[in-house]
């Protein structure tokens, strides 16, 4: 079973004040990027990770087409510490009004 440990902030009973105003912000990142891969630890820590997207800002209107633009990379983050071996991505799956593990294929 995998397991993290995140010790955040400056005191062990950190006050709300500066969690939210100091401590929060700098980490929410990682902390989004680590729940994301709390399903399949071993398998997604490793990527492919999306570095980049954009969507049209318009507001839509049923039926009308939503564009998204990605840029997704196996070795982007494969270096950091570890040298990872990186591959083509194959594709990418995007999911709108709907939650990825409720999707069927």
């Amino acid at each position: 079973a995998a397991g993290m440990t995140w010790e955040l902030g400056t005191n062990f009973h950190q006050d709300c004040d500066t969690f939210e105003q100091e401590i929060l912000e700098p980490n929410l990142a990682a902390l989004t990027y680590a729940a994301k891969l709390a399903r399949l630890p071993y398998r997604m820590s490793k990527g492919p990770d999306v570095v980049d997207i954009s969507l049209n800002t318009e507001v839509l209107v049923p039926e009308q087409a939503l564009t998204v633009s990605f840029q997704a990379s196996d070795s982007v983050f494969s270096n950091i510490v570890y040298s990872l071996a990186a591959q083509d991505v194959q594709s990418v799956l995007i999911f709108v009004d709907q939650h990825p593990y409720g999707a069927t294929d």
